[in-house]
Protein backbone atom coordinates (compact mmCIF):
# COMPACT_ATOMS: atom_id res chain seq x y z
CA UNK A 1 0.00 0.00 0.00
CA UNK A 2 1.22 3.48 -0.74
CA UNK A 3 2.35 5.70 2.24
CA UNK A 4 0.46 8.19 3.54
CA UNK A 5 0.98 11.47 2.66
CA UNK A 6 1.01 14.61 5.03
CA UNK A 7 1.75 18.18 2.48
CA UNK A 8 -1.26 19.28 0.71
CA UNK A 9 1.13 18.96 -2.34
CA UNK A 10 1.37 14.85 -1.93
CA UNK A 11 -2.06 14.71 -0.62
CA UNK A 12 -3.12 16.49 -4.41
CA UNK A 13 -0.82 14.37 -5.89
CA UNK A 14 -2.53 10.83 -4.20
CA UNK A 15 -5.74 11.96 -5.32
CA UNK A 16 -4.18 12.78 -9.38
CA UNK A 17 -3.10 9.22 -8.54
CA UNK A 18 -6.41 7.76 -7.86
CA UNK A 19 -8.60 9.63 -10.11
CA UNK A 20 -6.83 10.31 -13.09
CA UNK A 21 -4.63 7.16 -12.94
CA UNK A 22 -6.98 4.72 -11.93
CA UNK A 23 -4.99 3.59 -9.03
CA UNK A 24 -6.74 0.77 -6.83
CA UNK A 25 -3.66 1.36 -4.44
CA UNK A 26 -4.13 5.15 -4.18
CA UNK A 27 -7.82 4.92 -3.58
CA UNK A 28 -7.05 2.34 -0.75
CA UNK A 29 -4.37 4.96 0.57
CA UNK A 30 -7.25 7.85 0.20
CA UNK A 31 -9.49 5.60 2.02
CA UNK A 32 -7.26 5.16 5.07
CA UNK A 33 -6.46 8.66 5.41
CA UNK A 34 -9.90 10.25 5.30
CA UNK A 35 -12.20 7.33 6.39
CA UNK A 36 -12.36 8.85 10.00
CA UNK A 37 -12.72 12.23 8.64
CA UNK A 38 -15.48 11.38 6.74
CA UNK A 39 -16.74 8.87 9.42
CA UNK A 40 -16.97 12.25 12.00
CA UNK A 41 -18.94 14.10 8.61
CA UNK A 42 -21.51 11.43 9.06
CA UNK A 43 -21.74 11.85 12.62
CA UNK A 44 -22.55 15.82 12.47
CA UNK A 45 -25.13 15.22 9.54
CA UNK A 46 -26.83 12.27 10.55
CA UNK A 47 -30.27 13.88 12.68
CA UNK A 48 -30.79 10.92 14.39
CA UNK A 49 -28.50 8.72 15.98
CA UNK A 50 -31.30 5.94 15.85
CA UNK A 51 -32.17 5.43 12.36
CA UNK A 52 -30.77 4.16 9.43
CA UNK A 53 -27.41 3.07 8.67
CA UNK A 54 -24.12 3.44 10.98
CA UNK A 55 -21.68 5.91 10.80
CA UNK A 56 -19.15 3.99 9.73
CA UNK A 57 -21.42 2.45 6.68
CA UNK A 58 -22.29 6.11 5.63
CA UNK A 59 -18.98 6.46 5.16
CA UNK A 60 -17.74 3.90 3.15
CA UNK A 61 -21.21 4.46 0.98
CA UNK A 62 -20.04 7.86 0.85
CA UNK A 63 -16.35 6.62 -0.67
CA UNK A 64 -18.10 4.61 -2.75
CA UNK A 65 -20.23 7.48 -4.44
CA UNK A 66 -17.00 9.53 -4.71
CA UNK A 67 -15.24 6.33 -6.41
CA UNK A 68 -17.71 6.22 -9.05
CA UNK A 69 -18.49 9.53 -9.47
CA UNK A 70 -14.58 11.03 -10.23
CA UNK A 71 -13.55 10.81 -12.98
CA UNK A 72 -10.20 12.16 -15.05
CA UNK A 73 -12.41 14.88 -16.77
CA UNK A 74 -13.79 15.86 -13.39
CA UNK A 75 -10.71 16.16 -11.42
CA UNK A 76 -9.42 19.09 -13.79
CA UNK A 77 -12.36 21.06 -11.84
CA UNK A 78 -10.43 20.71 -8.58
CA UNK A 79 -8.28 23.61 -7.36
CA UNK A 80 -6.89 21.50 -4.46
CA UNK A 81 -7.11 19.11 -1.85
CA UNK A 82 -9.59 21.65 -0.18
CA UNK A 83 -12.27 21.43 -2.92
CA UNK A 84 -11.69 17.82 -2.79
CA UNK A 85 -12.44 17.13 0.67
CA UNK A 86 -15.45 19.51 -0.08
CA UNK A 87 -16.76 17.12 -2.52
CA UNK A 88 -16.16 14.16 -0.39
CA UNK A 89 -18.13 15.62 3.09
CA UNK A 90 -20.93 16.53 -0.03
CA UNK A 91 -21.03 12.99 -0.71
CA UNK A 92 -21.49 12.01 2.88
CA UNK A 93 -24.27 14.16 2.93
CA UNK A 94 -26.32 12.95 0.00
CA UNK A 95 -25.99 9.38 1.77
CA UNK A 96 -27.40 10.99 4.38
CA UNK A 97 -30.19 12.53 2.78
CA UNK A 98 -31.09 9.63 0.82
CA UNK A 99 -30.73 7.24 4.25
CA UNK A 100 -33.34 9.66 6.02
CA UNK A 101 -35.58 10.05 3.18
CA UNK A 102 -35.49 6.11 3.00
CA UNK A 103 -36.02 5.80 6.56
CA UNK A 104 -39.00 8.49 7.18
CA UNK A 105 -40.88 6.47 4.57
CA UNK A 106 -40.29 3.43 6.27
CA UNK A 107 -41.40 4.87 9.61
CA UNK A 108 -44.35 6.64 8.04
CA UNK A 109 -45.77 3.14 6.96
CA UNK A 110 -44.95 1.92 10.12
CA UNK A 111 -46.64 4.25 11.94
CA UNK A 112 -49.19 4.23 9.18
CA UNK A 113 -50.06 0.66 9.78
CA UNK A 114 -49.84 0.67 13.46
CA UNK A 115 -52.26 3.83 14.37
CA UNK A 116 -52.76 5.61 11.59
CA UNK A 117 -51.83 8.60 12.71
CA UNK A 118 -52.15 11.90 11.03
CA UNK A 119 -48.47 13.90 11.85
CA UNK A 120 -48.93 17.23 12.98
CA UNK A 121 -46.75 20.39 11.94
CA UNK A 122 -44.88 20.24 15.04
CA UNK A 123 -43.99 16.70 14.53
CA UNK A 124 -42.80 17.30 11.26
CA UNK A 125 -40.86 20.01 11.95
CA UNK A 126 -38.93 18.20 14.71
CA UNK A 127 -38.54 14.68 12.65
CA UNK A 128 -35.59 14.20 11.46
CA UNK A 129 -37.09 13.99 8.23
CA UNK A 130 -37.96 16.95 7.85
CA UNK A 131 -34.34 18.49 9.18
CA UNK A 132 -32.94 16.88 6.17
CA UNK A 133 -35.85 17.50 4.04
CA UNK A 134 -34.78 21.54 5.04
CA UNK A 135 -30.83 20.80 4.15
CA UNK A 136 -31.75 19.35 0.53
CA UNK A 137 -33.48 22.71 -0.31
CA UNK A 138 -31.05 25.22 0.65
CA UNK A 139 -28.52 22.65 -0.96
CA UNK A 140 -30.43 22.89 -4.06
CA UNK A 141 -30.03 26.97 -3.56
CA UNK A 142 -25.94 26.75 -3.90
CA UNK A 143 -24.28 27.48 -6.65
CA UNK A 144 -20.29 26.21 -6.80
CA UNK A 145 -18.06 24.34 -4.38
CA UNK A 146 -17.52 27.99 -2.51
CA UNK A 147 -20.97 28.05 -1.45
CA UNK A 148 -21.40 24.68 -0.03
CA UNK A 149 -17.95 24.71 2.20
CA UNK A 150 -19.69 28.18 3.31
CA UNK A 151 -22.90 26.47 4.39
CA UNK A 152 -21.60 23.44 5.68
CA UNK A 153 -18.41 24.97 7.74
CA UNK A 154 -20.92 27.91 9.17
CA UNK A 155 -23.79 25.69 10.26
CA UNK A 156 -22.76 22.55 10.43
CA UNK A 157 -19.46 22.69 12.09
CA UNK A 158 -20.15 26.14 13.62
CA UNK A 159 -16.66 27.66 12.38
CA UNK A 160 -15.91 31.55 12.17
CA UNK A 161 -15.04 33.11 8.60
CA UNK A 162 -11.46 33.66 9.05
CA UNK A 163 -11.04 29.65 10.35
CA UNK A 164 -13.06 28.74 6.85
CA UNK A 165 -10.87 30.80 4.89
CA UNK A 166 -7.18 30.00 6.37
CA UNK A 167 -9.04 26.34 5.74
CA UNK A 168 -9.42 26.90 1.95
CA UNK A 169 -7.85 29.83 0.74
CA UNK A 170 -8.32 28.29 -2.88
CA UNK A 171 -11.76 28.84 -2.27
CA UNK A 172 -11.67 32.29 -0.72
CA UNK A 173 -9.24 34.89 -1.71
CA UNK A 174 -9.96 36.87 2.07
CA UNK A 175 -12.29 36.78 4.86
CA UNK A 176 -14.22 40.10 3.42
CA UNK A 177 -14.83 38.01 -0.09
CA UNK A 178 -16.15 35.43 2.63
CA UNK A 179 -18.15 37.72 3.65
CA UNK A 180 -19.37 39.43 1.08
CA UNK A 181 -20.59 35.19 -0.07
CA UNK A 182 -22.17 34.80 2.80
CA UNK A 183 -23.91 37.49 2.81
CA UNK A 184 -25.34 37.49 -0.57
CA UNK A 185 -26.16 33.66 0.40
CA UNK A 186 -28.07 34.75 3.47
CA UNK A 187 -30.38 36.85 1.32
CA UNK A 188 -30.92 34.25 -1.07
CA UNK A 189 -31.96 32.12 1.19
CA UNK A 190 -34.39 34.42 2.66
CA UNK A 191 -35.81 35.21 -0.43
CA UNK A 192 -36.34 31.16 -1.55
CA UNK A 193 -40.11 30.62 -1.14
CA UNK A 194 -39.19 26.70 -0.66
CA UNK A 195 -37.53 27.43 2.96
CA UNK A 196 -40.06 30.33 3.66
CA UNK A 197 -42.51 27.58 3.37
CA UNK A 198 -40.59 25.33 5.04
CA UNK A 199 -40.62 27.70 8.33
CA UNK A 200 -44.03 28.33 8.05
CA UNK A 201 -44.77 24.94 8.74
Amino acid sequence: MLQLQCSEHDAFDLFRQAIVGRSDEAWASIYEQYRLLMIGWAHGYRPNPCFGESVEDIADRAFERAWHALTPQRFERFAGVGALLAYLRSCVLAVVIDEARSFATRDRAHRHLRFAPVETPENLVMSAAARVELWAIIRGLLSGMAEHVLMEETFILGLKPQAIQQRHPDLFASVDDLYALKRNLVARLERCPAVREWFGR
